[in-house]
C-alpha cells in the first residue's frame, strides 16, 4: 500500500495575494507547511498538488528545491487534480494537507496513515475531529477518490470539495478524536486574510526556532498563555464562512 499526503496549493488567491509565498521568519508560509510535513514518519510521499496555470510554476520550484513530488493539475477541480495525482504516483490512499494551513500537524496526518495501514479493508475514509480549525486532516482511498469524480456533476469544486467525502453516508469512516489538549480552545490557524498573516506572525515570533519542531502542545498551551493573541483574527471568522458559502453556490 502507498500513501502520500497532498498538499493542495494554488498561488491565485483574491483575498490575500500570493499568501503561500508570503514569508514568516525568513521563509515563505508554504515552506513552514512542507517542513511539517515532512516530520509525518507514516508517508510513503509528500505532493505538492497545484495547477497548470503558470502562476503556479513557482509552486514547482519550491518542491523541488524542497525536494518533494509535485502534480501540476486540474486549476478549479480539485477532485479531478488529486485523482489524475493519485493516478500519477500510483497511490491507494491520499492525506490532504490544505496549502492554507502552515501549522498542519504532523502527528495527526501519523495518526491518519497508521490507522488505514492498520485496516485498509475497513475504512474508506480516515478524519480528525474537534482540532482547531487548520489543524484537522482528513484521509481517503483512490477508489473512493475514483466514484466521487466519475459521478460528480461539478466541474468546479474548489470550494467545498471535502464535502464530497464527509457528507457521504455511504462510505465507511474512522474518527480520530482530538487529544486532551488540543480542542480547549479554538484559535483559527488557516491562512485567507491579512489578520490571519498577522496571527501566524505572532506564534512564530514567539515560538520559531529553526530546526526546531513546534509541537501542537506547545502551540496551544503558548496560545492559552496568550488568549489575547486569539483577538488578531477572531473578527473574520464570521466573513470568512459568508464567503464560503457564496463561492460554493456559485461553483454548483
Amino acid at each position: 500500500m502507498k500513501i502520500g499526503a497532498f498538499i493542495t496549493v494554488r498561488l491565485g488567491s483574491t483575498r490575500l495575494p500570493n499568501k503561500a509565498l508570503l514569508k514568516i521568519k525568513g521563509k515563505s508560509t508554504i515552506v513552514h507547511l512542507i517542513e511539517r510535513v515532512k516530520q509525518a514518519k507514516n508517508l510513503d510521499m509528500i505532493v505538492l498538488c497545484t495547477t497548470s496555470n503558470p502562476e503556479d510554476n513557482k509552486l514547482i520550484e519550491i518542491a523541488k528545491e524542497q525536494k518533494i513530488n509535485y502534480f501540476a493539475g486540474d486549476e478549479k477541480d480539485i477532485i479531478k487534480r488529486h485523482y489524475d495525482a493519485a493516478n500519477f504516483y500510483d497511490l491507494d490512499f491520499i492525506i490532504n494537507v490544505d496549502g492554507d494551513d502552515i501549522l498542519c500537524d504532523p502527528e495527526y496526518i501519523d495518526e491518519i496513515a497508521k490507522e488505514i495501514r492498520n485496516d485498509f479493508k475497513t475504512y474508506d475514509v480516515i478524519s480528525t475531529k474537534d482540532l482547531p480549525f487548520g489543524v484537522n486532516s482528513f484521509g481517503y482511498k483512490k477508489d473512493i477518490l475514483k466514484k466521487i469524480f466519475e459521478t460528480k456533476k461539478a466541474n468546479n469544486t474548489e470550494t467545498g470539495w471535502g464535502e464530497f467525502f464527509r457528507e457521504n453516508a455511504n462510505l465507511k469512516k474512522k474518527i480520530i478524536n482530538a487529544k486532551e489538549g488540543h480542542s480547549d480552545i479554538k484559535p483559527r490557524l488557516t491562512l485567507d486574510y491579512k489578520e490571519d498573516f498577522d496571527f501566524f506572525q505572532a506564534i512564530f515570533d514567539n515560538l520559531y526556532e529553526e530546526g526546531k519542531y513546534m509541537s501542537l502542545d506547545e502551540i496551544m498551551q503558548f496560545l492559552r498563555n496568550n488568549a489575547d493573541l486569539l483577538e488578531i483574527n477572531k473578527s473574520i471568522e464570521k466573513e470568512y464562512w459568508i464567503n464560503y458559502e457564496k463561492q460554493k453556490k456559485r461553483e454548483e
